[in-house]
């Protein structure tokens, strides 16, 4: 296939995508939009503080750092669970308050306020972009990506596509 091929296929991708939004409807898009990307981010907060952070907080980590900041230091088991509680509680409640925050901008969106409809196409497509570009990295370093980053991905592209289709045309 060469690449002319290629354009043809992304160009009827978007045809029928677009049909699929005309379907949707933009008086059914202006609430899906908002709560789609809130259930998405809801995701991603949940699988941040159930599997990103306990695996990036183990006692090796915290051993590395304090070599690497203080050679022949120790700290004991029970000081790294305190610690390591500490930055997982902390960390988890910066994520909350960011949803909290989306919810706010989201219920604005609904509402049909164009900065909070300009804040969700920008915040899914960033997303989506940035999401596609660590798919792409995990894959060169031979591991697996998580099935939530997938879906998260695509989520937000689909969100940032919508909001693109109802905006280019003045609907939304």
């Amino acid at each position: 296939m060469t690449n002319y091929d290629y354009n043809i296929i992304i160009v009827i991708m978007f045809k029928l995508l677009n049909k699929n939004f005309d379907k949707i409807g933009v008086k059914k898009f202006k609430y899906l939009g908002p709560i789609v990307t809130f259930l998405t981010d809801v995701m991603i907060v949940k699988y941040i503080n159930d599997t990103l952070l306990p695996r990036m907080l183990k006692d090796s980590s915290f051993s590395l750092a304090l070599k690497l900041q203080n050679p022949g230091s120790r700290l004991a088991p029970a000081d790294i669970d305190l610690y390591r509680n500490a930055l997982q509680s902390t960390m988890g409640a910066v994520f909350w308050y960011m949803l909290l925050y989306h919810f706010i901008v989201y219920c604005c969106a609904a509402k049909g306020m164009r900065w909070g409809k300009k804040y969700i196409r920008f915040y899914t497509g960033s997303a989506a972009l940035l999401t596609g570009i660590e798919i792409i990295l995990t894959f060169n370093s031979y591991s697996y990506v998580n099935t939530t980053v997938i879906a998260s991905g695509l989520t937000y592209g689909l969100v940032y596509l919508g909001y693109r289709h109802f905006m280019k045309t003045e609907e939304l």
